[in-house]
């Protein structure tokens, strides 16, 4: 699946988000193990979304499955705050990664080959 949204693809965030993790080292192989090797900040998802959108007007753009885990970026709708999360198959939620200033990379239309 390669669905566009606001000019990018789930599949684009899914693979930041991946690369990410790898950078990170993030351990998915249990809910204890998962929050001690993830940032400070972890809660539940429903609680963890409700605070990002009303702090910062996030919402979920895109998503992705690693590990049996749910990756979610979060953009607010001018672009300039992001989040990506990590949510268990329990559903604990972990901030990875967060910023300001999101620009999607839209690639090129395919054109004929010369």
């Amino acid at each position: 699946m390669n669905t566009m949204v606001r000019g990018f693809s789930f599949r684009t965030a899914a693979c930041v988000a991946l690369a990410l993790l790898a950078v990170g080292g993030l351990p998915l192989e249990s809910d204890s193990a998962f929050a001690q090797g993830a940032p400070a900040i972890c809660k539940a998802r429903d609680s963890l979304i409700t605070q990002l959108e009303q702090k910062y007007g996030e919402v979920p753009v895109a998503t992705g499955v690693a590990d049996g885990a749910l990756i979610e970026l979060l953009t607010a709708k001018d672009g300039m705050t992001w989040t990506i999360i990590l949510t268990s198959p329990k559903g604990m939620s972990c901030l990875i990664a967060s910023g300001d200033g999101w620009w999607p990379i839209v690639p090129a239309p395919a054109g004929p080959s010369v």
